[in-house]
């Protein structure tokens, strides 16, 4: 799923105390819910949306595409 794999990502990032980021996903959907912080919709992946939410207040710049 797109969103474990951005998660995966922005762990990935922030073990490796990477401070600017940029992402690229396949899924519109995904990229739309984590730009707008919105999960609408999205409930079955809430709980991976948030925690990506969260972990991007770590990082100085977080680019969704």
């Amino acid at each position: 799923m797109d969103a474990e794999a951005a998660l995966a990502g922005l762990s990935l990032a922030k073990e490796l105390r990477i401070m600017n980021v940029i992402f690229e996903s396949d899924s519109k959907e995904v990229v739309v819910c984590i730009k707008k912080k919105s999960a609408s919709g999205m409930w079955k992946i809430f709980s991976i949306v948030s925690e990506i939410w969260r972990l991007q207040s770590f990082f100085n710049a977080v680019s969704w595409r």
